[in-house]
Order: C-alpha cells, then structure tokens, then sequence
C-alpha cells in the first residue's frame, strides 16, 4: 500500500502573533539569515491565510 502525504505548510499552523514571535525567535537563534528570509516570508503568507479566513467566516 502506497502512502502519499501531502505538502507540509507552516503557514497554516502560524495562526497567532505570539506563534509568529516564538517562530522568528528560534529561527533568529540559529543565526542563518537566509533561513531567517524565509521565515519572514512564512509569517508574511500565515497573515494572508489568517485574513482570507477571517473574511471567509464574515460571508
């Protein structure tokens, strides 16, 4: 039996501030400014699905 998963995006599981701030504090620690770019981007895209759902519940 073949198992597939599907696409892990972290976005989907930044869904507050305060996880957005611990988020950017551990990947800051490990000192990689380009890993640090991308988390940006991750929070970035996080704000978008958190409004997108936002404006979904609001009909």
């Amino acid at each position: 039996m073949k198992v597939t998963f599907s696409e892990f995006k972290i976005e989907y599981f930044l869904d507050s501030e305060e996880v957005r701030e611990e988020y950017l504090k551990q990947v800051l620690a490990d000192g990689d400014p380009e890993e640090f770019k991308r988390a940006l981007e991750d929070v970035e895209r996080s704000r978008i699905v958190e409004k997108k759902n936002n404006e979904n519940l609001k009909g």
